[in-house]
């Protein structure tokens, strides 16, 4: 690394999260059969993408799969022995649409079940369901899955952001007057207990117009009013199967494109993907000092080696309900390898990385400047690069104490 690449680097606050976790963004798949899928898997179905990932539903040895790694999504991405669903097709969608990031799906559709399943302190009777997760709570039969989705949200969001939430439910609640205030409870609860300080894309899908429960729809239409930042998708025109309940296969194709336009329409992909290193110093206008290396273009010359010379000073204003100690972060330049020294964290920043030496786990927080969450995760042995993919001003919070960063 050339001393030209270290005078453009700015340190105040945080990192940026790595590649590992930025280029991921996460999906959970919820609600019941139609979500977890009940279409016939074809040839065209099996056509796999590394782009796309599934988290596994549970143990499955024909699909030589465990319970809660990571595999390339193929169909069926619920359970062990479902079908084509709407989540196969909407992220074949939006990767036909450009997006760039790691596609991360994590179904959680339980088939034939109440939406009361998944709803925090409410309990269903789960006996006649093939699947009890361990991390289910209550006393069997009568269960309630919120902390066995919770549970997979979390890990799944130690690779990435949660980007939109994709439902599919209501036969077994047909026209309930319940039901919205219900689902709108369960957005509510996971955004709490994740920390999440935006509205994340929320889509709801009809059901099929020629089956049992088309006047759900109508129930279904008050979800953008209840529920921020949220859209329906339509059925209109798809067929059935004879059981009047589930989509045909090719209908399951179309429903899955239908999920990925609308939420294209909720958040487009140049601003739901997370932005990836090569946007970084397209050009020299983007970089404060440009492309020389003449100490001269640093504000802060090459010897600056302590938060005092933070040129916005300690009177930021945002995020002001996060304590800060800048005092326990420097900058200090040592030829090719700079340390950063956090409490007890050992970095080196090389080029546009930081490297962390230690083997300590500690868990971290990145907020933009008007306290917005952006990502979070686990430091370790094993995630121990951070990539800083985006120049800005960022905080990041390392075991609840908080730091200013600015990467330039």
């Amino acid at each position: 690394m050339n001393s030209g690449n270290l005078k453009r680097i700015c340190l105040f606050l945080i990192f940026f999260s790595s590649l590992s976790f930025a280029d991921w963004s996460v999906f959970l798949l919820i609600g019941q059969s139609n979500m977890s899928g009940q279409g016939s898997i074809q040839s065209e179905d099996r056509a796999s993408n590394e782009q796309v990932k599934v988290m596994a539903f549970r143990d499955c040895n024909n699909l030589n799969r465990k319970d809660g790694q990571w595999y390339t999504a193929v169909p069926p991405l619920h359970d062990c022995n479902e079908g084509v669903g709407p989540g196969d097709w909407f992220a074949k969608t939006l990767i036909e649409k450009g997006y760039k990031d790691t596609i991360a799906l994590v179904p959680v559709a339980i088939a034939g079940a109440s939406i009361d399943i998944f709803v925090k302190g409410s309990y269903y009777n789960m006996q006649s369901f093939q699947y009890n997760p361990p991390s289910a709570v209550g006393n069997y039969p009568s269960r309630n899955l919120y902390p066995w989705v919770l549970e997979r949200l979390q890990n799944a969001l130690k690779k990435g952001k949660l980007q939109g939430i994709l439902l599919h439910q209501g036969e077994s609640d047909n026209g309930s007057n319940t039901w919205v205030t219900r689902v709108s409870k369960i957005v509510s609860d996971l955004k709490n207990d994740l920390n999440l300080n935006e509205d994340v894309p929320f889509l709801a899908g009809e059901l099929p117009y020629n089956g049992c429960c088309k006047l759900h729809n109508n129930v279904i239409a008050q979800i953008p009013s209840k529920i921020p930042n949220s859209a329906v998708v339509s059925a209109n025109g798809l067929t059935g199967m004879k059981d009047q309940y589930h989509f045909d296969t090719p209908s399951y194709r179309e429903m899955g494109k239908r999920y990925a336009e609308a939420y294209l329409k909720l958040r487009p992909i140049s601003s739901a993907e997370t932005p990836s290193s090569s946007s970084v110093f397209s050009s020299s206008s983007q970089n404060p000092w440009g492309n020389s290396s003449s100490s001269s273009q640093n504000p802060w010359g090459n010897n600056w080696s302590s938060s005092s010379q933070n040129p916005w000073g300690n009177n930021w204003s945002s995020s002001s309900q996060i304590p800060l100690d800048d005092s326990s972060l420097s900058f200090q330049k040592k030829g090719a390898l700079s340390p950063l020294q956090i409490n007890q964290l050992q970095m080196h920043i090389v080029g546009r990385s930081i490297w962390i030496e230690n083997n300590l786990h500690h868990s971290y927080k990145l907020f933009d400047l008007q306290g917005n969450l952006l990502s979070r995760g686990l430091l370790n042995k094993a995630q121990n690069q951070i990539q800083i993919s985006k120049p800005g001003h960022y905080i990041i919070e390392v075991d609840k104490k908080a730091y200013k960063i600015s990467m330039f």
